[in-house]
């Protein structure tokens, strides 16, 4: 299966969807960078996992919080 995602730019503002989905999200507007997006989307995925494991073994969560950390490079333009 394939999804596509479809990042816009309109009027000085970029717009995030995926194909076949009505949701469309003003990234601007969110104030978020890329890259607060790529670690938000690494802990739901980390997340996801966890609650199929729990379900799976047949357990409960009633809170759970991850935090996923991103560590600017000190010298070049980047996160480890």
């Amino acid at each position: 299966m394939e999804k596509i995602a479809v990042v816009d730019y309109k009027d000085n503002q970029f717009f995030g969807k995926i194909e076949g989905k009505d949701t469309v999200i003003n990234l601007t507007e969110t104030g978020l960078r890329a890259t607060d997006f790529m670690l938000i989307s690494v802990g739901y995925c980390f997340g996801l996992t966890v609650e199929a494991y729990v379900n799976h073994k047949g357990y409960k969560i009633e809170d759970l919080q991850i935090k996923v950390v991103g560590k600017k490079h000190e010298k070049e333009n980047r996160y480890e």
